[in-house]
């Protein structure tokens, strides 16, 4: 299980890539 604070982080590169 990964940490929710990497998860965070990808989640958060995801979004800025998108936008």
């Amino acid at each position: 299980m990964s940490h929710p604070s990497l998860y965070s982080r990808q989640v958060g590169d995801c979004i800025r890539g998108m936008l």
